[in-house]
């Protein structure tokens, strides 16, 4: 399980089987922990439906080309009507735009990319050996993002792995 901060509010968890066979009837349980790991009573929740990916965008944007989305956001307020996609307030910045399009584009259109795959409502219940499942949550405050995970091997036998542990079997 790897959780990737996104922004202040976003965090993709990605849960993937190392293994060399599926695992079936995975259920995962993320959840918030405070400072010294107790778990809290802040919502984390599937972002799907609860956050566009236009935030997402100007979340990556921010990281990807710090200062840059400050100055398409300023741009964007002068110009009515273009607020509500950063890229198409790019268009209005003078003698910048041919230079910061592209570049913008090329910096953040693999992680977009990512961030729309990743905005499902769930984890599937089987993945395939060395498969990957990745899912942005929505968080609705202070702490650390992690996840327990209940799954079975290809042979039928149940396992438990708490965040930043072994699997073990469940008996």
């Amino acid at each position: 399980m790897d959780p990737v901060p996104i922004g202040e509010n976003l965090s993709a968890v990605k849960v993937h089987n190392g293994t060399n066979g599926p695992i079936t009837d995975l259920t995962v349980d993320v959840y918030v922990v405070d400072e010294q790991g107790n778990r809290t009573t802040v919502k984390c929740v599937p972002a799907k439906g609860r956050i566009s990916l236009t935030t997402i965008f100007e979340e990556l944007l921010s990281q990807t080309m710090p200062g840059a989305l400050g100055a398409i956001r300023n741009q964007a307020t002068m110009m009515p009507g273009s607020g509500t996609l950063p890229y198409g307030a790019l268009q209005g910045l003078p003698n910048y735009s041919g230079m910061l399009t592209p570049h913008i584009a090329s910096a953040a259109a693999p992680q977009l990319a990512q961030a729309q795959a990743m905005m499902t409502d769930a984890f599937p219940a089987v993945l395939s050996a060395n498969q990957d499942a990745p899912v942005i949550f929505l968080v609705s405050g202070e702490g650390k993002v992690q996840a327990d995970l209940r799954f079975a091997d290809e042979d039928g036998n149940l396992w438990f792995r708490p965040f930043g542990q072994h699997p073990r079997p469940v008996e």
